[in-house]
């Protein structure tokens, strides 16, 4: 009889991991790509419009206020699932009430508003986190990890892609309503959605919010190395990604359509099949072979961009790297996800997820100035072979992770 309850929850839990992966990545592109294009479409000036990319310093900043919600308790549902409510409302209100506006006519109030969006997104984005680490048994990680990650990419597509038709059909006022009563759905879900077994408790205090995490991080073995290895995890991918839209156009000479097709169309695509494929790998293998094969596999992905860059234009060649390539990374992304799940105290998963992924988005800030550097100074062919070589560092801090067990599920943050 308990195993049968146990078959008929799973997918209830994995729902609501989609659902909330969904919340989270609607409101990213609202408050950043989108927004632009909107901007862009009401002929405001390019200054103003550059000026946008700091609504989403929220977004990087978020780990500073995580301990608020260890601390503090929602005042219903739940110590995590109250907050997940309020956001959502939150964010209803103020995507209708950007509706109402103009990029020209109220630029600065709808900046303002998209900098709340943001603030309201990265605290939800914290929460659910949060929920979702403690939800989660060990055995439904993988899957869990898959069905947030494809829920975040769908919201993705949702208000970036399909949030630009709309407009172009419907308005934007009609678009940005109809994204905020999505978020229904999500906030229905978080009401019916049940309690972690054995949820923690609250710390007393801010201070002990702060510190306790922290403290519990610098008391617990090879946490160095630990930290190290979620750097270098993605090193090798992040100074890939870093110029792949400038290298397509630019080098190569391939039309916006095409760059567009391949990204947009194919390349979301082969990411959330890698993302499911890698939560599939992760509910049958150990967490170590998972993370090693997904360290290999994003080195050969990058080996395929040589070979691009060696061909030079070619379309089919072209398409088939950029499958590849968020193939894999779709499914490095799982299983990056699932090792941070694993490695958070309970007592804190709040602050530790936030501190864990703003480390893990580090490869992306530090890569991104040095690329174009690196580019000129040793061309295209030997700039991709560079990012094979510095993806592979990963496997060999997660054999020594390894040694030391920190794979093991029976670990205490576990």
């Amino acid at each position: 009889m308990f195993g049968m309850r146990n078959v008929l929850i799973q997918p209830y839990i994995l729902w609501i991991c989609f659902v909330f992966g969904f919340a989270s990545g609607l409101p990213l592109f609202l408050s950043d790509v989108t927004l632009k294009v909107w901007y862009s479409d009401a002929g405001v000036d390019i200054v103003t419009i550059g000026f946008l990319s700091l609504v989403g310093l929220p977004y990087t900043l978020k780990f500073l206020w995580a301990p608020l919600f260890d601390r503090y308790l929602a005042p219903f549902a739940g110590r995590r699932r109250g907050w997940i409510i309020i956001f959502q409302i939150l964010l209803v209100l103020v995507l209708i009430t950007m509706a109402r506006l103009s990029p020209r006519q109220d630029p600065m109030l709808l900046a303002l508003l998209a900098c709340a969006l943001a603030i309201f997104s990265s605290s939800l984005d914290i929460v659910i986190d949060a929920y979702r680490t403690e939800l989660l048994p060990f055995t439904l990680r993988g899957m869990g990890a898959a069905a947030a990650l494809g829920g975040y990419r769908i919201g993705l597509l949702f208000a970036g892609g399909i949030a630009v038709i709309l407009a172009d059909q419907i308005g934007w006022e009609w678009t940005y309503t109809l994204l905020g009563l999505t978020f229904i759905i999500p906030t229905v879900t978080a009401w019916l959605a049940p309690e972690p077994q054995a949820p923690a408790a609250a710390t007393k205090t801010i201070h002990a919010a702060i510190k306790k995490p922290i403290k519990e991080l610098y008391g617990r073995p090879y946490i160095g190395m630990i930290l190290i290895f979620i750097i270098l995890f993605k090193f090798g991918d992040a100074f890939a990604a870093s110029l792949t839209p400038t290298f397509l156009l630019q080098e190569l000479k391939f039309s916006l359509t095409e760059v567009g097709s391949a990204t947009k169309v194919f390349g979301m695509l082969a990411a959330i099949m890698g993302i499911f494929i890698g939560g599939y790998m992760l509910s049958r293998w150990h967490l170590f072979k998972v993370i090693v094969t997904c360290c290999v596999l994003q080195a050969l992905a990058n080996l395929q961009f040589v070979m691009l860059a060696i061909v030079k234009h070619n379309l089919l060649v072209m398409y088939f790297t950029i499958f590849i390539e968020n193939l894999f990374v779709g499914m490095g992304s799982a299983a990056i996800l699932a090792f941070i799940m694993s490695i958070c105290d309970q007592r804190y998963t709040a602050s530790q997820f936030a501190f864990f992924s703003a480390i893990a988005a580090c490869a992306r800030v530090m890569c991104g100035p040095l690329s174009g550097y690196i580019v000129v100074g040793i061309g295209w062919v030997n700039y991709y072979s560079m990012t094979v070589l510095v993806a592979l560092p990963a496997i060999f801090a997660a054999c020594l992770l390894h040694r030391h067990k920190i794979f093991d599920p029976s670990d205490k943050a576990k």
